[in-house]
C-alpha cells in the first residue's frame, strides 16, 4: 500500500526506503528527507512546493510523479520524471547554496554523481526503472549487459558471467516473473546455463 502524506501525496516505497516528514507541513513548503528508492505522486500545490532532501541533493516539485533512487552502495542519485516538471539540484553542505541544477521534463532523468558532484540529464525510453513497482520489464534489442544490470537492480541479486554479454541482444517482455523463470527463458533463447545460489546467479 502506498504511503499517504499529510497533503495527500502518495509514495510507493521500494524495500528498505526511509522517509521522514512532519505530521503537518508548514505554510510555505512541504519538506521531507529520504533515502532508498520510491515512486512519488505529489499532490499539485503551486503555492507550497515540496522539497525532498537526500544527502546534499534536492528535488523541488509543485505537483508531479517521478521515481527517485539514492540506494545504499550506489555512486549515483537518480530521478526519472514521469509527469510535470522538477528542479533537481545539489547544495553546498556548509551554507545550503545551490551548486548544480537542472530542470527536468517528462521522459528525462537526472543523475547526480557523488564522486564528481556533477549533475547530468538525458532521455529515458523505457519503464524498467520502476519494474520493482510495476512488475513489468520490457527490453527492445537491449544488450545483455544492460539486461543484467536491470535484473540485478530489480531483484536485488548479483550476476556474474563467463560470457561476453555484449554479443547478445534481447527483445522480450516479462510481467511478474521470478528471476528463475527469466533465466530459464534466456537459457532457451541463447543456450547458456545458469546457476542460482541465494542472491547470486552465475551464467556460463
Amino acid at each position: 500500500l502506498p504511503l499517504v502524506l499529510p497533503d495527500g501525496s502518495l509514495i510507493a516505497c521500494n524495500q528498505g526506503a526511509n522517509i521522514e516528514y512532519p505530521e503537518h507541513f508548514s505554510n510555505d513548503i512541504r519538506e521531507l528527507s529520504f533515502m532508498g528508492e520510491a515512486f512519488f505522486n505529489v499532490a499539485h500545490n503551486p503555492e507550497k512546493p515540496m522539497i525532498i532532501a537526500t544527502e546534499n541533493v534536492r528535488v523541488k516539485v509543485l505537483g508531479t510523479s517521478f521515481n527517485l533512487c539514492n540506494c545504499v552502495n550506489s555512486n549515483e542519485i537518480i530521478v526519472y520524471l514521469e509527469s510535470g516538471k522538477i528542479l533537481f539540484y545539489s547544495v553546498d553542505s556548509y551554507d545550503g547554496s545551490i551548486v548544480e541544477q537542472v530542470v527536468l521534463s517528462p521522459g528525462e532523468k537526472g543523475v547526480y554523481n557523488k564522486s564528481t558532484g556533477l549533475i547530468t540529464k538525458s532521455q529515458f525510453d523505457n519503464s524498467n526503472h520502476i519494474a520493482w513497482k510495476t512488475g513489468i520489464l520490457n527490453f527492445v534489442n537491449a544488450p545483455l549487459t544492460d539486461v543484467v544490470q536491470v535484473l540485478e537492480k530489480t531483484y536485488r541479486i548479483n550476476i556474474t558471467s563467463q560470457l561476453l554479454l555484449d554479443n547478445y541482444f534481447l527483445t522480450a517482455k516479462y510481467e511478474d516473473e521470478s528471476p528463475e523463470t527469466i533465466f530459464q527463458s534466456l537459457q532457451v533463447i541463447y543456450g547458456f546455463d545458469f546457476q542460482i545460489n541465494g542472491n547470486s546467479v552465475t551464467l556460463n
